[in-house]
């Protein structure tokens, strides 16, 4: 019988999305014959949750990411983990669409990038009775207590450190597999090519710097931009100004010396292609994007962390 896997996601920041698929396309690639289906969270709930579960996100880190800071550090304990875990019955009246597709879909296996996603699964299968194994694939390089989760089955981590942390929690060591953090195999495989110079109207004769502002365009870069546009370097600069329309149009209202081209982009699906042009990488630090750039081989700077 064909095996059937489903993955989660939550778009509460694009690296979790980036990970759920990095293992749909290496899943897809390695078993062929078992049909994998990767969905956002968010398709599945009401309103209230995607307020709280995206919007709430969007709206703390851009515009008070000290306040982010605090709420990530005051809820890196086991008390806030079971007060959420008392509240999973809620999230999974809401979730009803999820309920529904799992019966559906069958899955034999749910792997979850987000622990928002795990937590719904979990109180649904435990609801429904039925034993389907869940795994969580945890996007950082530290534990945060939000990610242990009641009826998971594994949980797959970057680092033996962190599998440590782990076990300390009290997760069983054979419930733990370092594997590293997923990233799409593109991101290794494409290579520098005249047609990918030509598709991004680059010239491969001169210094790339590409400069990421995240997936839902957060992080302002104009002043960052500003700065490079300083160096007397004849640069070009690729600016990724995700799906944040007002900081595109801030970035291409910028006046641009003659020796210098900035070429601005929206959220862009492809990364993995300017990633292989790039000569140097500046973003925040996610830990997908730090991930991809290590797997990659290109030098990264990372400004303004969001705090936690």
């Amino acid at each position: 019988m064909q095996k059937k896997i489903l993955i989660l996601s939550l778009s509460a920041g694009s690296g979790h999305v980036r990970a759920a698929e990095s293992i749909r396309e290496e899943a897809q690639n390695s078993y062929p014959d078992t049909t994998i289906e990767h969905h956002d969270l968010i398709e599945f709930v009401r309103s209230p949750l995607r307020l709280i579960y995206r919007d709430f996100y969007v709206f703390v880190t851009k515009n008070a990411p000290l306040v982010w800071g605090y709420l990530y550090k005051t809820s890196n304990s086991p008390v806030v983990r079971e007060t959420l875990h008392a509240t999973s019955h809620i999230q999974t009246l809401l979730a009803a669409n999820l309920s529904r597709f799992i019966d559906t879909f069958k899955p034999d296996a749910i792997i979850c990038t987000h622990f928002v996603c795990a937590e719904v699964a979990t109180s649904i299968l435990k609801k429904k009775g039925i034993g389907i194994p869940v795994s969580i694939v945890i996007t950082d390089y530290q534990i945060h207590h939000l990610w242990i989760t009641e009826g998971v089955m594994s949980y797959f981590v970057a680092t033996n450190a962190m599998k440590k942390d782990l076990i300390a929690a009290g997760i069983p060591a054979g419930h733990i597999i370092v594997s590293g953090i997923p990233v799409s195999p593109y991101i290794v495989a494409t290579e520098r090519s005249p047609h990918l110079y030509k598709q991004f109207k680059l010239d491969s004769s001169r210094p790339i710097v590409l400069v990421l502002s995240g997936g839902f365009g957060l992080q302002d870069i104009s002043s960052i931009i500003e700065e490079l546009l300083i160096s007397k370097l004849p640069l070009q600069i690729c600016a990724v100004a995700g799906s944040n329309a007002s900081l595109k149009e801030k970035l291409n209202s910028l006046s641009i010396p003659v020796h210098i081209n900035l070429h601005v982009h929206d959220f862009i699906h492809t990364i993995h292609e300017l990633y292989a042009l790039a000569d140097i990488v500046i973003s925040k630090a996610g830990g997908l994007t730090v991930t991809e750039c290590m797997a990659r081989g290109i030098p990264l700077i990372i400004t303004e962390p969001l705090p936690g």
